[in-house]
């Protein structure tokens, strides 16, 4: 039985706490800050900047969501930290490896809408056919994941969607006898894996640190 608890990064380690860049040959700035937020979403804040100096400048910036729009669909709000990720990238695929979605993605496999809420509803109809192979219930179930991204090699990235939005950890695949439970958010998670510090055996054989990242309209 392989069941992963990773936490997240001790307070002490540094932080990159602002970036910004010009995107687009209008130059287009990006600007990510952290001052002047509550304590609770600064970490949040921090991780998505921190994340944007790993990832660098994308090629191109996203279409705009309709936030109102989507949480409406998908029946719950959303993290802060995934919201300004999505403001600053489009969907992505790291290293042919990680997937990342995104709402306003044309590619309906990227779209969080389409694919997410596809691969949420997937899991729910294997948890009630099949409980006992499940370390957690789908969301809209109380407690239960919602998938934002995957892997290549089929395993999935979900929400925990306990309390509230702010407050969900990430989990990497869904079986009972092996599954991650990260102790962090969206963007904590993508800095940990990215940078190396997150190396899972429930991810397979990925390699990291981050080396390309394919981003999709």
């Amino acid at each position: 039985m392989r069941h992963w608890r990773m936490n997240r990064s001790s307070p002490g380690q540094p932080r990159a706490v602002a970036v910004m860049f010009a995107v687009g040959s209008g130059g287009t700035c990006i600007d990510v800050t952290v001052t002047n937020v509550p304590e609770g979403r600064r970490a949040m804040k921090e991780a998505v900047a921190e994340l944007a100096t790993l990832l660098g400048k994308p090629e191109f910036v996203p279409s705009l969501v309709d936030w109102k729009g989507v949480e409406r669909r998908l029946g719950t709000t959303l993290p802060l930290d995934y919201k300004e990720f999505c403001a600053l990238y489009p969907a992505f695929i790291a290293d042919d490896f990680i997937r990342v979605d995104h709402p306003s993605c044309r590619n309906e496999n990227m779209n969080l809408v389409k694919d997410g809420w596809e691969r949420t509803s997937e899991l729910k109809g294997l948890v009630e056919d099949f409980p006992e192979q499940y370390a957690f219930g789908a969301f809209p179930d109380i407690g239960g994941l919602l998938c934002w991204g995957s892997s290549t090699s089929s395993e999935q990235l979900y929400w925990l969607t306990v309390g509230q939005a702010d407050d969900w950890n990430v989990v990497a695949g869904d079986y009972q006898d092996d599954h991650l439970v990260f102790d962090g958010g969206f963007a904590e998670f993508l800095v940990e894996i990215f940078k190396g510090r997150l190396n899972t055996p429930v991810l397979g054989d990925y390699s990291t640190p981050l080396r390309k990242i394919k981003y999709i309209r």
